[in-house]
């Protein structure tokens, strides 16, 4: 059973297993994110969405009383260096995912790299303030899977991860791995088979053990609700501001800064990937879906194939919608736009001065030759850090002073 939070918990258990796709918010999207994040028009989106029976929760914040900085054990950093980052990949391995710390399951496609340098300047920032002598704190930020997440402390952990709507992430899939990487031809014969295994994607990613694939539809909920206990937040791409807001207020006890959580995208769409493939940087086309493609993604036969995903989708939708309930959706509101005024700097002043992996022209850098925190997460950190949250930092105290 979930915890109950001023009754809004019970909330949950009374939804309809339907909601219609205003109840989602979509108008709040995120202008500056990730932009492949938003680059998908015209797919065709179901007015109503089963829950299937996955039952919302509220998110809860993180308490004061237990610790979140642990030491980078396992964190492949150079220490005693006056320059640690970019920090190095870690071995897709569950031996060497953090137990501990601020934890972040990425999945592929849904603007995560973007998110990954979100959680590492976190981590940066809050080993900072506490004084400690590492570079920052014990976490976990690049692609894993649930089951790697089986071992984590939960009494010294805070999970989270960020879900994309499962139609938009699944083309947005194809055209970045399977036409801009390995040259397939973006026809609908290659669309369908690149499709053809997204079935229950997020609740394979995300659950603890071993999926029933192939399971009946109890097994699927029991697993499903499952996940939604043990994940402590879920970030949606399509609100990413929102989403950010929610994360600092859950944090905020451990003095998470909205500044902690600025960012310059990642990657967009006709430009050049992190040139993690075969060590060369590729251009990424954009997606553009033809006339059959889009009939395809709107068939029942598709809307089948992710039924669960779309219920995962919707239930972490209304979860947010309830935590903002919960924390006071015009406090809420406040922040967001408070957060929007900082991101519109960040483009300003610190877009300009990341060096990311691959250059503009697609020249591959050297990891010393870039200003991230990890491969093209966490970028241009030091422009962040020196003017734009601190310029954060002044507005917030000002707004919170004002009668």
């Amino acid at each position: 059973m979930f915890q109950n939070m001023n009754g809004l918990a019970d909330e949950s258990l009374k939804l309809k297993t339907q909601m219609t796709v205003i109840d989602l918010n979509p108008e709040i999207l995120h202008p500056y994110a990730n932009s492949d994040s938003f680059n998908v028009s015209n797919v065709p989106t179901s007015t109503a969405i089963d829950l299937m029976g996955i039952r919302p929760r509220v998110w809860e914040p993180y308490p004061a009383s237990r610790q979140l900085c642990f030491n980078p054990v396992k964190l492949r950093v150079a220490r005693n260096s006056n320059n640690p980052f970019p920090v190095s990949s870690m071995p897709f391995d569950e031996s060497f995912v953090a137990k501990r710390g601020i934890l972040f399951l990425k999945p592929m496609k849904v603007g995560g790299s973007t998110a990954s340098g979100i959680n590492l300047r976190i981590a940066k920032n809050m080993a900072e303030r506490l004084g400690r002598d590492y570079p920052l704190c014990d976490n976990n930020f690049d692609h894993a899977m649930g089951f790697m997440m089986s071992g984590r402390k939960r009494s010294e952990s805070f999970l989270w991860t960020l879900l994309r709507d499962p139609t938009k992430r699944a083309i947005s899939g194809f055209y970045h791995f399977d036409v801009s990487r390995y040259g397939v031809e973006p026809s609908l014969e290659n669309f369908k088979a690149a499709l053809s295994d997204q079935t229950d994607f997020y609740l394979r990613l995300h659950y603890f053990g071993r999926f029933p694939s192939q399971g009946n539809k109890k097994q699927k909920v029991k697993s499903a609700n499952d996940i939604m206990k043990k994940y402590d937040f879920m970030a949606i791409t399509e609100r990413f501001d929102e989403s950010m807001v929610i994360l600092q207020m859950l944090l905020k006890a451990h003095n998470v800064t909205l500044g902690d959580l600025l960012y310059v995208k990642a990657k967009s769409n006709n430009g050049y990937d992190d040139g993690g493939h075969k060590g060369k940087c590729t251009f990424i086309r954009q997606a553009e879906l033809t006339p059959e493609m889009k009939r395809f993604v709107s068939t029942k036969e598709w809307r089948k194939q992710i039924q669960w995903d779309n219920a995962f989708y919707a239930a972490a939708n209304r979860s947010l919608d309830m935590t903002i309930d919960l924390l006071g959706r015009e406090t809420v509101e406040k922040k967001v736009e408070l957060y929007r005024w900082a991101q519109s700097l960040v483009k300003d002043r610190c877009a300009g001065e990341a060096r990311l992996p691959c250059s503009n022209s697609g020249v591959k850098r050297q990891p010393n030759e870039t200003n991230c925190l990890f491969s093209d997460s966490g970028c241009a950190y030091e422009c962040l850090d020196a003017f734009v949250a601190d310029e954060l930092m002044q507005a917030s105290d000002s707004e919170s002073t004002t009668p």
